[in-house]
């Protein structure tokens, strides 16, 4: 799958870019837009409808922007990233539960999608399933060590738990790779 912002036909590209520059508004409108257009078939739709979503959960929303996900999905446009965002409006709402069979579903689709595992182990932490979470991270930062949020979550986690020297490594694992980005 390609990146979930680059959609490579105007007029959905400068829809893709905008949220990205602070203007989820200017997006959903945007969007709002282009569905009235005559020509598009179901799946572009479907995008449209994503793109909505994805604008409309930035501006809080997220009850309306997990309609929206929907309404991409069932229009035939279904991707890794819809199911993500799906799982994140979830999470939003507390739904733990259905937020984590969204990630597992966007794993299942593209196995190689470091956001999404992030967010899976945030949803297992956030319904007490520690030690599901703490694998989750693991197994993220072992094939993508270099994942400053995993390794600083991870420490929070094994710091929480009182494992203190556990916490300590993966503080200074995060640590060590943000002062590479820097």
């Amino acid at each position: 799958f390609p990146s979930h912002d680059s959609s490579v036909e105007e007029p959905y590209a400068e829809v893709y870019r905008m949220p990205a520059i602070g203007r989820a508004q200017d997006a959903f409108i945007r969007a709002s837009e282009l569905i009235k257009e005559d020509g598009l078939d179901q799946q572009g739709l479907g995008e449209i409808h994503y793109l909505q979503g994805i604008a409309i959960n930035l501006l809080s929303k997220p009850e309306e922007a997990l309609r929206h996900f929907e309404q991409a999905e069932q229009r035939g446009f279904l991707t890794p990233y819809v199911l993500f965002n799906g799982g994140n409006a979830c999470r939003s709402l507390g739904n733990q539960e259905e937020a984590q069979r969204l990630f597992k579903q966007a794993l299942e689709l593209m196995p190689d999608f470091p956001e999404c595992q992030h967010n899976l182990c945030l949803s297992l932490y956030d319904s007490k399933q520690y030690q599901q979470a703490e694998i989750g991270y693991r197994l993220l930062l072992r094939d993508h060590p270099s994942y400053v949020q995993a390794s600083f979550c991870l420490g929070n986690l094994l710091r929480e738990r009182k494992r203190f020297p556990e916490a300590v490594e993966a503080y200074k694992l995060a640590i060590e790779h943000q002062n590479k980005l820097s």
